[in-house]
Formats: C-alpha cells, structure tokens, sequence
C-alpha cells in the first residue's frame, strides 16, 4: 500500500493534468447530440406512424387494390376499428 501511495503521489501532477484536460469533450456532446435527435426521430415516427398506416389503407381501398378477404386487412393490430365498415 505505501508504494501504491509513493507512486500515487509522484505522479500527482501528471494525473491533474489529465482529469484537467478537456480534450475529446467535443466528441462525446456531438455524441450525445445525436443520440438525442435520434431517440426523438424514434418516438415522432413511432408516434405518426399508426396515423400513417390508416392514410395508406384509406388510399388502398380508394384504388381497389386492397385484399377484402384478409385476415387483417389493414396490418396494424391497433389501428382504431372503422366505424362505417360493414360486419
């Protein structure tokens, strides 16, 4: 432990000087800007996605092109059930 403490303290100012050091602080708030924007793209397009998969359906049946006998035709479990559809 007493050798631990002389190196410890003969090395003092070299490690003051790199917990001073700000170098690559730079780096990681680029890094964080990003992961922010990215995290909010995430719940924007999570958020406005459903509405857009109605969008889609309502063009599909409007053109014809859909499948009547699917299963699910509009491919989202939570999409809002159409009140105006027959059944």
């Amino acid at each position: 432990m007493l050798l631990f403490t002389k190196l410890l303290i003969a090395r003092a100012p070299e490690i003051r000087a790199r917990l001073a050091s700000e170098r690559g602080q730079g780096m990681v708030e680029y890094a964080l800007i990003v992961f922010l924007i990215s995290i909010g793209s995430l719940i924007l397009l999570t958020a406005i996605g459903f509405d857009l998969q109605e969008v889609f359906d309502s063009v599909e049946e409007a053109l014809g092109t859909g499948d009547p006998d699917a299963e699910n035709p509009t491919g989202d479990d939570d999409a809002e059930p159409d009140v105006n559809a027959p059944g």
